[in-house]
Formats: structure tokens, sequence, C-alpha cells
């Protein structure tokens, strides 16, 4: 899985090589703090090397971050994210 949407100061392509260096450091952490999560690529690099979910806390105070958020929760609502994409490619 890759980040939705990449934008300027995301860390999509630098993921691999940020999740190598954290590992280096510590090759089996107990938990991970994602900090300026963004659209998740540090996250999504650490679940696609097999941690599970709950081991990593993502932190972001933008709008990613209430995505992250009610993803954590168990509140995203999947079927209405994919209601208001197909709305906006409508437009």
């Amino acid at each position: 899985m890759r980040p939705a949407v990449p934008y300027q100061g995301g860390k999509r392509a630098y993921a691999e090589v940020i999740v190598d260096k954290m590992l280096a450091v510590n090759p089996n952490p107990s938990r991970v703090y994602d900090l300026g999560c963004g659209s998740g690529a540090v996250f999504l690099e650490l679940v696609g090397r097999g941690f599970h979910p709950r081991r990593l806390t993502v932190v972001d105070a933008g709008p990613w971050g209430l995505v992250w958020q009610s993803i954590g929760y168990g509140s995203f609502d999947l079927d209405r994210f994919d209601a208001l994409v197909r709305t906006v490619q409508a437009l």
C-alpha cells in the first residue's frame, strides 16, 4: 500500500530509507511514534514490514492527523470516503 496523496514535504520517496535507519538503531521497538505523519508513508512502510498498527502511534496536527485518528479509533467510514471520492470525480 502506498500513501494516497503525494505532497511537497511528504516522505513517500524516503520512507524505506527512514525505516531502515530507525531499525538500525533499534531493530525491534515495542512502540514507534511517527511524528509529522502526514499521508502515512513511514507508517505504511512499517506495516508493510510486519509491524502491527497497534505498535505505531501517528502524530500530525494537520488534516491528515484527523484521518489517521479516525482510522486508529476504528471510526473511519470507508464506504462514505468512497462515495465522497466518486462525487468529487464526477465534478
